[in-house]
């Protein structure tokens, strides 16, 4: 068997002279991945043995720098070995840490996430987690999105981190609703987790004295067709219809002019619509077109991701049209009304008083 320090001399060895040798960004890949990648018997080094593996991950830097190596779709690797060049005794190690940490968010965001994730899980995951919170508190929300997504994704236990994603979102004070909408996704989409466990993620993501989901209705945001972000929160006092349609589904469109109807009826009233369209890709012009051949003057959130979009996957949407009518408290009181009966129960909630809210304390 080989020994503790056996592994360690040539660990150490490795760290030294391997910088050195590679000429081409698939070899300079290759010895990061062995340096940072550490097996768990090798987890524990010692002072002198973390930094010699400092000083040959600084050198890895300069040579790349030097071949001027692509590094292709992994180029997010280089945040990993300027944070772990940063060291632990260099008084600026804390700011080109940090930096690190929101430069690799802010690669997740322009390329949609990271190639080879699983490889780099542990790297990901300890850059994702320093990176959530000032993303959360300079309320960058495309990167806290991205670290919740990469986080819930890749970690080892991830029932655990999403529970404390939601914790760490409950004690926001900004309008988190897209971050919470992105860590929501990601539990659904995450084998790992439960049928049970993400029931309960869920009632911990939209529970509480700010409840924004009731009975089969989960709350969610998404992007506009005309840019920006919209969310469900953001109709807040009012009675909403969430219409989940189609420029292809025929169904959709007999039953939209029943939708106008109701919205022109009761628009001053304070009712809303928000569509969400299931079209796919390359749809927008078509969508827009459609909207204004049929009256439908109303916001609505397009993905391009068709069936998989966010808030039809939140929701269990499997056909269409499928809508959802909320009361003015955000609380679920119908689903997939048609024609005549939709205007009906409109009339019904819209009559209804809110809820006073709970006193505070």
């Amino acid at each position: 068997m080989v020994s503790l320090c056996a592994l360690m001399l040539g660990l150490v060895c490795t760290l030294q002279d391997a910088p050195n040798e590679f000429t081409t960004s698939e070899g300079a890949v290759a010895w990061l991945q062995k340096t940072l990648v550490v097996p768990k018997e090798r987890q524990r080094m010692s002072r002198e043995t973390i930094d010699q593996r400092t000083e040959a991950i600084r050198s890895w830097l300069d040579r790349v720098d030097s071949l001027e190596l692509d590094l292709g779709d992994q180029a997010y690797i280089m945040m990993f070995a300027e944070y772990a060049a940063a060291g632990s005794g260099r008084g600026d190690a804390s700011d080109i840490r940090a930096k690190a940490c929101r430069d690799l968010l802010a690669y997740g965001v322009k390329h949609d996430g990271f190639t080879e994730g699983q490889t780099w899980a542990n790297w990901l995951g300890r850059l994702c987690t320093f990176g959530m919170k000032p993303a959360l508190e300079g309320q960058d929300w495309p990167q806290a999105q991205c670290a919740a997504r990469t986080l819930i994704t890749y970690a080892p236990d991830p029932f655990t981190s999403a529970k404390q994603l939601a914790t760490l979102l409950a004690a926001q004070s900004g309008d988190v609703s897209s971050v919470r909408t992105s860590t929501a996704l990601a539990v659904a989409d995450n084998d790992r987790i439960s049928f049970q466990e993400k029931g309960l993620l869920f009632t911990q993501l939209y529970g509480g004295k700010d409840a924004k989901s009731a009975g089969n209705f989960v709350a969610f945001s998404g992007p506009s067709l005309t840019g920006g972000e919209l969310s469900v929160a953001d109709f807040k006092g009012k009675v909403l219809l969430i219409d989940f349609w189609a420029t292809w589904c025929g169904p959709c469109m007999r039953e939209m002019p029943h939708v106008v109807a109701a919205w022109k009826q009761y628009k001053d009233q304070g009712f809303a619509v928000l569509g969400v369209s299931l079209d796919r890709a390359n749809a927008k012009q078509k969508i827009m077109d459609v909207m204004q051949k049929t009256g439908m003057e109303w916001p609505q959130i397009y993905d391009g991701q068709g069936w998989k979009a966010g808030p039809a996957r939140l929701n269990g949407v499997r056909s269409i049209p499928a809508t959802f009518l909320l009361d003015r408290n955000g609380k679920l009181v119908a689903t997939n009304l048609r024609g005549a009966a939709l205007g009906k129960k409109i009339a019904e909630v819209l009559a209804e008083q809110p809820e006073p809210p709970a006193p505070a304390g």
